[in-house]
């Protein structure tokens, strides 16, 4: 093999952190070429990554001897004597290294090598003639220079200031003073932001800023006032839909008295990272202690239950089962619960994304990925309660009909109606139409209404429009009689399974087709066939089927699954 191929191959394994294969592929390299400088500096540095310093060093003195320009080995010699203790060499060769060029790793290096020779200011210095992305908080933590890296992130944004906090907690929490427990007693009481204090009026939260889409939503329905872009000396949050008095109930509607503006924000941080875990804009979510510790940085377990137990006592969270928290109000909004009620099941994907059909790529890298990978592995009894949609079950490998078209995958074998044609029953004009404009989707595709998708399934199936036509320019769109002939095959799934999506994604509907009971369904029309008809009668007993055991469904832990990290 040649040393390009091989070099190749070093880079991959250097990539994907393999430094037993890079040292494998190195010795292929020398056994070709003993003083190759690539090979060289890839071995160093697998053995330094490997925290085998000692072997480092002795393929890189020959390095240095024959490549003494080269700032990779001068880094990789820094780094090897760094981690054998040798600060000072360190220092030297990644001095000797920034004289060739000014390499980001070298300058991480020194800094390092520079604070544990104590000399702090100089490494402040270098790091602030550094290239960027070397973070001086974590190189003072890790040197343990805690009231440096206090001292110098105060000098900062708070938001770097309250992680070097939490990053120096992670090892040490009582190195940080009155940053550790004792902060939580500045958390006086919780505000009632629902009750007016000067007349007993209905409070609404007050939004500074400009305002986005959804936000004007909500304040032409009165959820918000729009405080405006230009922001007063003295802010407030809270205003009486009665007296309109605006009021200051900081923050979050937790009072803090701390005169410590640094420790002030530092707790408005917390409660800030807390309610970003327990609620997003439309949900709020039933948490276990166990997951939210592992979620919040910089506690430790008495710090944690210290700052649970606070919150609990004023009223901002609770616990509504042993073990799991959520934030107290919040009831206009979904609730996601991390875990399971007893003899409940999570929603089968079908349900709780009836919108995606069984093969699309929504499941793998779309709005059903997190779900899908979250579901638990269904159980018999599981099978037996929430059967599979019938058009799940189509495979068009199996299919003597090729190609199928959008949305024509057959219910059964030969695709056609179970019902037979009828004259009379019950008309369903009044809840439901072909050119009803209630919009509904399948998959990547948005349908303004039954009748427009079977023209665009139609149309797409002979290559006569574009998925992004409009129903005005597939209407328009002839076909001959040998394409009406292949069309008979497919037209009947079709409006079967536009009709699904369109009935599945609409509760108000679905429950209006229910209410039909077992009566034969007509639909008022110039079609002789009655087909839409039919289909409505045949998604009916579907929709029976799939939904018989809606009420062993736990929709709070299955909207959880949507948000649920997963590895």
């Amino acid at each position: 093999m040649k040393i390009k191929d091989l070099l190749d191959k070093c880079e991959i394994a250097y990539s994907s952190h393999d430094y037993k294969r890079l040292i494998e592929l190195c010795d292929e390299i020398f056994k070709i070429d003993p003083d190759s400088q690539n090979a060289i500096g890839y071995k160093s540095v697998a053995y330094c990554f490997l925290n085998q310093p000692e072997k480092a060093l002795e393929i890189l003195k020959k390095g240095i001897r024959l490549y003494p320009d080269n700032y990779y080995i001068n880094n990789h010699l820094a780094m090897a004597y760094y981690d054998l203790g040798d600060y000072e060499q360190s220092l030297k060769y990644c001095e000797k290294g920034l004289r060739i060029k000014d390499f980001d790793w070298l300058f991480e290096n020194k800094i390092k090598a520079l604070l544990k020779l104590d000399r702090v200011g100089e490494a402040i210095e270098c790091y602030e003639n550094a290239p960027s992305g070397i973070e001086i908080f974590d190189l003072l933590v890790e040197a343990e220079k805690y009231d440096e890296a206090m001292k110098y992130a105060s000098d900062y944004d708070i938001d770097d200031f309250c992680a070097v906090i939490d990053k120096i907690k992670e090892v040490s929490p009582q190195k940080t003073g009155e940053y550790y427990i004792s902060w939580i007693d500045k958390i006086k009481f919780k505000h009632d932001t629902e009750v007016c204090p000067d007349c007993g009026g209905k409070l609404i939260p007050i939004v500074w800023g400009f305002p986005d889409s959804k936000l004007l939503e909500r304040a032409e329905r009165g959820e918000v006032l729009l405080g405006g872009c230009c922001l007063p000396a003295f802010l407030t949050n809270y205003c009486c839909e009665k007296c309109n008095n605006e009021f200051d109930l900081r923050f979050e509607g937790l009072h803090i008295e701390c005169e410590d503006f640094r420790l002030n924000d530092y707790i408005e941080y917390k409660i800030t990272e807390l309610k970003g875990i327990l609620k997003n804009d439309s949900t709020i979510f039933v948490r276990s202690l166990e997951g939210l510790k592992k979620e919040l940085r910089g506690y430790d377990d008495g710090e944690f239950d210290a700052f649970i137990s606070r919150l609990k006592d004023l009223g901002y969270i609770c616990q509504p089962r042993e073990g799991y928290v959520k934030l107290v109000g919040f009831d206009d909004l979904k609730c996601a619960k991390e875990y399971l009620d007893e003899g409940k099941f999570a929603a089968p994907g079908w349900l709780f994304y009836p919108q995606l059909s069984a093969w699309t790529i929504g499941w793998r890298m779309g709005s059903g990925e997190q779900y899908a990978m979250n579901e638990p592995v269904p159980t018999e009894e599981f099978k037996r309660l929430f059967p599979m949609p019938k058009y799940w079950k189509f495979r068009v490998s199996q299919s003597p009909y090729k190609p199928h078209p959008l949305l024509g995958y057959f219910w059964r074998e030969d695709g056609k109606p179970e019902y037979p044609n009828v004259s009379e029953g019950i008309e369903v004009n009044d809840f439901i139409t072909l050119n009803d404009e209630k919009e509904f989707t399948s998959d990547t595709f948005r349908f303004k209404s039954i009748e427009h998708a079977l023209l665009l399934s139609k149309c797409l199936h002979f290559k006569k429009c574009d998925k992004r036509d409009g129903l005005d320019e597939i209407s328009a769109v002839e076909f001959s009689p040998e394409e009406e002939e292949n069309w008979d095959i497919f037209k009947y799934s079709v409006l079967l399974n536009a009709c699904y999506f369109k009935v599945m994604e609409d509760e108000d509907l679905k429950q209006k087709l229910l209410d039909t009971g077992d009566e034969p369904l007509i639909y008022v029309s110039d079609d002789e066939e009655n087909l839409f008809g039919r289909a409505l009668m045949e998604l009916r007993d579907e929709i029976r089927r799939l939904c018989e055991n809606e009420d062993k469904i736990d929709w709070e832990y299955s909207e959880y699954l949507k948000y649920k990290p997963w590895r």
